[in-house]
């Protein structure tokens, strides 16, 4: 009789230790140690900033993310990505909440993104990557230029519309020449042969941006 009074006591004690984590981890505003958080996260205007939210242990369809400031929009994949872009720099906040009994509850208090300007991207010149300045012999041997950007490892290419090429040539007499591909027209390359040197050639470059902005960069090369 002893022995079932204890085994009922002992198990009355599990149950109530069962319900109470069970309301503890309901009211904490986290799921495992909020493995999700965004918070001081840096994110920039004119990109498509992707980043996985997926508290383990809930599933996809039981939570539901807001975002406001900075111009936020967003959308989500199936698998729990997300696609956040801004229109403005600033501070934007995100909120990551959990369905339940009474519908959907904020895990904890907003997540603050701070969103950056997008930096400016690199000129690449038949692959080299923004050179301070290159000799009459290396101009005559470009065939292209690019522009690219790499953040946190991961290399962002940019689609380009238009270039403008200008300088001075030995004579004196001053190029300007617009062109609509990244392969140089021959007036370019015959102008890069004869470019004098110890001045500069400048490159504005006008591209757009993976969010789909309008935007020019523009680049200035010594001829040593």
């Amino acid at each position: 009789m002893l022995n079932l009074t204890l085994n009922y006591l002992n198990m009355k004690k599990l149950l109530v230790f069962y319900l109470i984590s069970l309301f503890c981890i309901e009211t904490s505003g986290q799921i495992n140690n909020k493995s999700y958080s965004l918070n001081n996260k840096i994110m920039y205007c004119g990109l498509v900033n992707s980043v996985s939210i997926k508290p383990n242990g809930t599933a996809q369809k039981d939570i539901a993310v807001g975002a406001s400031g900075a111009g936020v929009s967003f959308r989500s994949d199936e698998d729990g990505v997300y696609s956040f872009v801004f229109s403005e720099t600033g501070d934007s906040y995100v909120t990551i909440s959990k369905r339940g009994k009474n519908g959907f509850k904020p895990l904890g208090p907003p997540d603050t993104i701070h969103v950056q300007k997008l930096p400016r991207p690199s000129l690449v010149l038949s692959g080299k990557i923004e050179p301070s300045g290159l000799t009459k012999a290396e101009f005559s041997q470009l065939d292209s230029l690019s522009i690219e950007l790499t953040i946190n490892t991961m290399k962002i290419n940019f689609k380009i519309l238009s270039v403008i090429i200008s300088g001075t040539d030995n004579q004196g007499s001053v190029f300007n020449y617009p062109q609509s591909t990244i392969h140089f027209e021959e007036p370019v390359k015959k102008f890069f042969r004869v470019a004098k040197v110890s001045s500069e050639i400048r490159f504005e470059v006008i591209f757009i941006t993976p969010d789909g902005k309008k935007k020019n960069s523009k680049y200035i090369l010594k001829v040593i």
